[in-house]
């Protein structure tokens, strides 16, 4: 019904709202076509994805959906008009993403134009039974003496890229 009523208007704490951007931002990104893999480090099920939106927000967003921690250095070579938001500071970051995690860098706009650009070290900790099974499946077999007994040994020379420029 519509009529005259009385509203109680209450100040809530800026704490009960700290989970809202990141969710909004991440929300944003998985619908977000412009998705860089990891596929050429042997990840191709982890995700990231960045955007200035010109909304007063930018991010870029991580997805493990792979097998090993993802370890990325970010190293913003220009940074214009921007400002990375808590836990972040200065002009670079490290983001660790474990698999099934997902995590997000928020980025403050300012009200002038923004740009960026960034240069990326990324590596993937992987555990030491699947360096294991790829020595195996993709490496070498050689033999060695250990203890009086002639074994065979896989062995393995991996090379991945590091270095990304975005």
């Amino acid at each position: 019904t519509y009529g005259v009523s009385t509203a109680l208007l209450e100040e809530l704490p800026k704490e009960n709202f700290k989970d809202v951007l990141p969710a909004a931002l991440r929300s944003r990104a998985k619908r977000n076509p412009n998705v860089r893999t990891y596929k050429e480090d042997g990840e191709p099920a982890v995700v990231k994805i960045s955007e200035l939106t010109g909304l007063g927000f930018g991010y870029i967003y991580y997805r493990n959906g792979g097998t090993a921690t993802l370890r990325e250095q970010v190293y913003f070579k220009s940074f214009d008009n921007l400002k990375l938001r808590k836990p972040f500071r200065g002009t670079s970051v490290t983001v660790e993403v474990a698999p099934g995690q997902e995590t997000i860098v928020i980025l403050k706009e300012g009200e002038d134009a923004c740009r960026m650009s960034m240069a990326t070290s990324s590596s993937f900790q992987k555990e030491g039974n699947h360096l294991r099974d790829l020595a195996r499946q993709h490496g070498k077999v050689t033999q060695r003496k250990y203890k009086g007994s002639i074994v065979p040994v896989s062995y393995t020379h991996l090379t991945l890229p590091t270095i990304y420029s975005v």
